[in-house]
């Protein structure tokens, strides 16, 4: 299955912040990690319809276009994986045992594209 998350990809970087409760840094994820993620799996929900959920093991091909060729790859399959998941792409990303990642500059039209390539099991073989 093929999917598309629209927009700049959310980076690790920007993910959390350090804030005092009660005398005690704690981090917690930010405001705009929250609305990426929200999004981000909305969207992968509704291109995913009634499909069902993978329950077994898989593998990823994703493809990160942003808006200038800055930021390393690996900083934004976190996030990505855990849209997949929320998006109930797959129970858990534990699943996933191996990903190919790539990063492109698309100055018009940053996005995120996700092959998601389900592996199957002796039972289904």
């Amino acid at each position: 299955m093929n999917y598309v998350i629209e927009g700049k990809p959310l980076s690790v970087n920007n993910t959390k912040a350090a804030v005092n409760v009660r005398g005690k840094i704690r981090m917690i994820t930010t405001a705009k990690a929250r609305t990426w993620k929200k999004a981000a799996a909305w969207s992968l929900r509704s291109q995913r319809g009634t499909i069902p959920t993978i329950a077994g093991p898989c593998t990823l091909t994703i493809r990160v276009f942003l808006p200038t060729a800055a930021g390393d790859v690996d900083n934004y399959l976190k996030a990505i994986l855990d849209a997949l998941q929320d998006a109930k792409v797959f129970a858990n990303d534990r699943q996933v045992q191996g990903i190919q990642a790539t990063k492109a500059k698309d100055k018009d039209r940053p996005r995120v594209e996700i092959e998601v390539h389900e592996k199957a099991t002796k039972a289904q073989a």
